[in-house]
């Protein structure tokens, strides 16, 4: 059993996707604005770097909110019933 819940659903998926455009698009415009006012590349990579760092924090982590809309999956037949609907079946078109 793991300590931190590590999985997301689809919908957590789409939303990681465009939370990673979103704040990617928005550091990259601010630093290319700030760079070229301030006339520094040096400032530019760092608020880009910044963007890189928040993107990661809040992309990477599993976190809750993530997982909202769990997928519900079929229940898990045990063997022995697959085993006698098989056999079933084999009956049927033998006879």
């Amino acid at each position: 059993m793991a300590l931190i819940k590590d999985d997301i659903d689809f919908k957590g998926q789409q939303l990681t996707e465009k939370l990673m455009q979103c704040i990617l698009i928005v550091f990259g415009i601010v630093s290319f604005i700030v760079g070229f006012v301030m006339q520094s590349v040096k400032i530019s990579c760092y608020i880009m770097l910044a963007g890189i760092i928040i993107t990661a924090v809040v992309i990477l982590p599993p976190w809750p909110f993530y997982s909202k809309n769990p997928i519900k999956f079929l229940p898990v037949k045990k063997v022995e019933e697959k085993k006698e609907k098989k056999e079933k079946k084999e009956n049927e078109k033998s006879d």
